[in-house]
């Protein structure tokens, strides 16, 4: 009887344990439920550089239920040979109304090698819904763009050096950076003077960039010998072994023409171009600091001659009074 009492305890213990168990995850499972869902990711190359590459990630998020809260979108890249986070991206897409699909481009830029996992999350009011994930492999073997070498002509200058039998010496300044992640190969540049009208070229002559510095401006400098009183376009032409990676161009007007009035006269202005001509210097970091130091130092040596002139000028007046 006593065997039969204890067996019938634990049953009901047994029992109740059970009940609670079901009726906890019935309980997760209903608080975890969520409308929204990642349907599908997809991941195209968006710029492909020597050393890094930039991807777009579009996410495409699904809402089978009423309107959403607030939500936002996480997305990370694990490197799949080390497990490390490379890099992430948190942003916000607000609500998705009832019933609708969104997609969601995003781009994250990476280091172009081994491969990565990118794992995107769907957070509703900061609670998380779904997720998603997709794996690259062998990025390394993806060719760079070929036009693309992270150079950039940022601008140029001009300077007359020289004029001489209607013959003008222009110095050409080409302000030249690196936006890339690594130092830059040493390129082939052409500079070349077109005359705006005639469209031919009057001068031309090859440079080279020089190996640049990651995130670097550097300044190559030319001279090019044009006529005078004529326009030019002078252009700038980057070339890879014998391909034209990258094009520049700027003006230099030594007979600019003037709009007179709305019948669209146009009369020429008459430049002398020699009062223009501007002897070479030292334009270093080097000469200006000492320029700056000279300045200074003057004015502390004027200061002591005058205190010292005062002074004397004290002395042999109290010798006077004696």
């Amino acid at each position: 009887m006593w065997t039969i009492a204890r067996s019938f305890r634990i049953m009901v213990i047994l029992s109740i344990l059970i009940v609670l168990i079901v009726s906890s995850g019935c309980i997760r499972d209903f608080e975890d439920e969520s409308y929204l869902s990642i349907t599908a990711m997809d991941i195209s190359a968006e710029s492909i550089r020597t050393s890094y590459m930039v991807i777009n990630v579009t996410t495409y998020v699904e809402n089978h239920g009423g309107s959403s809260g607030n939500t936002s979108i996480l997305l990370k890249a694990f490197n799949t040979e080390t497990d490390l986070l490379e890099v992430q991206r948190l942003d916000e897409i607000n609500i998705i109304g009832k019933e609708k699909t969104i997609s969601i481009p995003l781009t994250l830029e990476l280091p172009k090698k081994d491969g990565y996992r990118i794992i995107a999350t769907i957070f509703e009011d900061d609670v998380k819904k779904s997720s998603g994930k997709v794996t690259l492999y062998n990025l390394e073997e993806l060719q760079a763009d070929v036009m693309d070498i992270g150079i950039e002509i940022e601008e140029m200058d001009f300077i007359v050096r020289e004029v001489d039998g209607g013959q003008v010496m222009i110095q050409n300044d080409i302000y030249l950076t690196n936006e890339g992640r690594d130092t830059s190969a040493d390129y082939q540049v052409l500079i070349k003077a077109r005359e705006m009208d005639t469209r031919l070229i009057v001068d031309k002559i090859w440079t080279h960039t020089g190996k640049i510095e990651p995130e670097t401006t550097i300044i190559q400098t030319v001279e090019l010998a044009v006529p005078d009183q004529h326009n030019y376009v002078v252009e700038v032409i980057v070339w890879r072994n014998d391909t034209i990676v990258k094009r520049g161009e700027d003006h230099v007007q030594l007979r600019p023409e003037m709009i007179m009035d709305e019948d669209t006269h146009i009369e020429t202005k008459n430049i002398e171009t020699s009062i223009f001509v501007q002897e070479e210097e030292d334009m270093s970091r080097d000469y200006y600091d000492k320029a700056t130091q000279d300045e200074m130092a003057m004015p502390g040596f004027g200061v002591l001659l005058t205190m010292a002139s005062i002074l004397s000028l004290t002395i042999i007046l109290r010798r006077r009074m004696k």
